[in-house]
């Protein structure tokens, strides 16, 4: 029997063929979509305007969303491959924002896009 699914859920984690994971998420209007780590700000997710400053210590983010909680990953490298669980706790979506002091920017894998992209926007 050989099933061919391209997403597959168990026990609330999402799982993706390998081929996908390799592959970097593609840019939209440009902008590179990744995982942002700040000195203060915390966790994002969005597209980075790389534009907005050479050093890459101020940066613009789109379509930006805060990771306020994740599961199912060790670090943010793993989350930007990966992707996380569905029980994680990830804020609205805000238009743009503008982040100082980033201390990481990591592109994030097409498998870790469909994943974050399913997470539904954490309500109290």
């Amino acid at each position: 029997m050989k099933l061919d699914a391209k997403e597959l859920e168990v026990n609330g984690v999402l799982y993706v063929p390998k081929s996908d994971i390799k592959q970097q998420a593609e840019s939209v209007a440009g902008l590179t979509l990744c995982i942002i780590r700040t000195y203060s700000a915390g966790i994002w997710y969005g597209l980075v305007d790389y534009d907005a400053d050479d050093t890459f210590s101020n940066v613009v983010v789109r379509k930006a969303r805060r990771i306020w909680k994740w599961t199912k990953a060790f670090s943010l490298s793993e989350i930007s491959v990966n992707g996380i669980g569905s029980d994680s706790k990830i804020a609205i979506e805000l238009t743009e924002v503008k982040l100082n002091r980033v201390i990481e920017l990591l592109p994030v894998s097409t498998s870790a896009q469909k994943i974050i992209d399913s997470i539904k926007t954490y309500e109290v």
